[in-house]
């Protein structure tokens, strides 16, 4: 099991690594809880003090300290924690929030966090989307939270067509892609190797870069400017090549 679901309810990558291990272990010390992670003990020691605070994880003094887990269910009680927590804090928030007085129209967001902001837009929205020119840079960039992503978009019944490029890495994603539940997956005419993915999805288009440096990407919210890009995609759908 990876651990992009649990880093979504707010544990981190090393938190969840360790909570998971304990969850196989059932108990145990700092060492062996460390060694079935795969982290640094010193990282681990962290890791389970936070998650103590959290009311994950318990410790008991014998020879040694030892550490046992609470039932999985109790993170229901840590998500209803921060559900109450914002729901206190809404009231707040609206009372400084202000109408802005043009709508905002073109959105940027710089980051693999900002193409992950973007990415989500697109389950939100729940509509068809279409990918053009993907390369496979998602799954170098964003590793296993585009698997995750992936399902969540396949469970939510979002339908996909995927023109990815013709490259061996383009090739690989989308063999690995279409075993999903509505997802489509095609290669694009012509041998081409672009850093740029385009997204259609709703009233909206994504334009994300791969950069190794400076990743980035770009919504737009325009029926129109989506009208254009989902005609030239359909077009190139239909020539595009079947595995």
């Amino acid at each position: 099991m990876d651990t992009v679901g649990l880093e979504e309810l707010g544990l981190s990558k090393t938190e969840a690594k360790v909570y998971l291990a304990l969850l196989r272990l059932g108990s145990g010390t700092g060492s062996e809880i460390a060694e079935k992670a795969d982290v640094f003990r010193r990282n681990a020691y962290d890791a389970l003090s936070k998650l103590t605070e959290k009311g994950l994880v318990s410790s008991v003094i014998k020879d040694k300290t030892y550490y046992s887990v609470a039932p999985p269910e109790k993170l229901q009680d840590v998500l209803r924690e921060k559900e109450d927590a914002l729901g206190e804090l809404l009231p707040k928030l609206r009372e400084l929030y202000t109408h802005p007085k043009i709508r905002q129209k073109v959105y940027f967001y710089e980051g693999k966090e900002g193409i992950k902001t973007v990415m989500s837009e697109i389950i939100k929205e729940g509509k068809d989307w279409l990918a053009f020119a993907s390369s496979g840079q998602s799954k170098v960039a964003l590793g296993d939270w585009v698997d995750y992503w992936e399902k969540k978009r396949s469970n939510a019944c979002i339908k996909a067509k995927v023109i990815m490029a013709d490259t061996p890495l383009g090739r690989q994603r989308g063999i690995e892609i279409k075993k999903l539940k509505h997802t489509e997956v095609r290669i694009s005419p012509g041998e081409f190797e672009t850093p740029v993915s385009t997204y259609i999805f709703g009233n909206r288009m994504g334009i994300v870069l791969w950069s190794e440096t400076e990743p980035l990407a770009i919504l737009v919210d325009n029926p129109e400017i989506a009208a254009a890009n989902r005609k030239y995609f359909n077009m190139m759908w239909k020539i595009a090549k079947e595995y």
